[in-house]
């Protein structure tokens, strides 16, 4: 007699919480270049990654800048030995994405620009690789640059969101 066996288990699985920027005051009436503010995938800080101080753009704080927060990610399903590294995919390969105005949910209470400003973009700072753990998963951190470009009408005010494809590939030979 010859019996016959299969195990079967969900592939690698990966799950992110959003990369969240907070919110930004523009002046338009000063604004004249672009900037862009920065999240580290090692702490929830922002900055301006080029300095900028004055130039009609700044930083809300309290109860309406809603949340700043590098995004946390958690890849599992795994049945590589612990240790194995996990190389990140993210699309497309400079991985700058643009945003648009949210028409689907709201942006930290803000409503939907009636025009999508051309130019606002995110690049996210991902490690390269991860290891998994002896659970078959994994834990870390995405950071990125916001690109906020010159000149927005009032019209182009409001909450921006985008989406980003991130796959992974386990270097564990199977």
């Amino acid at each position: 007699m010859l019996r016959s066996q299969a195990g079967l288990v969900s592939g690698l699985a990966i799950a992110c919480t959003p990369l969240k920027f907070g919110v930004v005051s523009v002046d338009s009436a000063t604004r004249a270049g672009s900037d862009d503010l920065e999240i580290n995938p090692g702490d929830d800080e922002r900055f301006w990654k080029n300095g900028q101080a004055n130039r009609g753009l700044a930083m809300v704080n309290g109860s309406r800048n809603g949340y700043i927060a590098r995004a946390v990610c958690v890849v599992s399903g795994s049945v590589a030995p612990a240790g194995t590294a996990l190389t990140l995919n993210i699309s497309p390969s400079d991985r700058k994405v643009a945003m648009t105005g949210s028409a689907r949910e709201a942006v930290f209470g803000l409503r939907n620009p009636y025009r999508s400003k051309d130019g606002v973009s995110v690049t996210l700072s991902a490690p390269p690789v991860v290891a998994i753990n002896s659970a078959g998963a994994a834990t870390f951190f995405l950071g990125g640059t916001l690109n906020l470009p010159p000149k927005f009408d009032l019209d182009e005010l409001g909450g921006y969101l985008n989406a980003i494809t991130i796959s992974i590939t386990a270097n564990d030979g199977i």
